[in-house]
């Protein structure tokens, strides 16, 4: 992992052989829960996310854990 200097947050990669789990929390409820590889990207996971709950809309917390290299990130995100 690199520190964006100018930021001070940690820049992350996800690579496709990176085993991943990622937990969707709307409110107080979990409504997705992704693990697998094959991912490059926070968008890829978002779009599989969507797809997985197409009804899914609002303010969404993601929690991402990349197994494979052993960091974690979290981030709120708005579905429209």
């Amino acid at each position: 992992m690199q520190c964006n200097p100018k930021t001070r947050k940690v820049m992350t990669t996800i690579h496709a052989t990176d085993t991943i789990f990622a937990t969707a929390v709307s409110g107080n409820a979990t409504v997705a829960t992704v693990h697998s590889t094959g991912f490059t990207s926070m968008a890829d996971i978002i779009t599989y996310i969507r797809l997985q709950k197409a009804t899914l809309a609002g303010l969404v917390t993601i929690h991402l854990r990349n197994a494979s290299q052993g960091w974690r990130q979290t981030s709120a995100v708005y579905l429209s």
